[in-house]
């Protein structure tokens, strides 16, 4: 099974989003896809 998982983030939260994504990695035992919508 596979998990997707949507966010959002810009430019102004690109660190919290690096954390998100490092997170993410670290801890999903499945197949896991991110999308992030942003604004440029």
């Amino acid at each position: 099974m596979t998990r997707l998982v949507y966010t959002a983030a810009d430019s102004n939260y690109r660190l919290q989003a690096q954390v998100f994504l490092r997170s993410l990695s670290e801890t999903q035992l499945e197949s896991t896809h991110v999308i992030v919508f942003g604004s440029g």
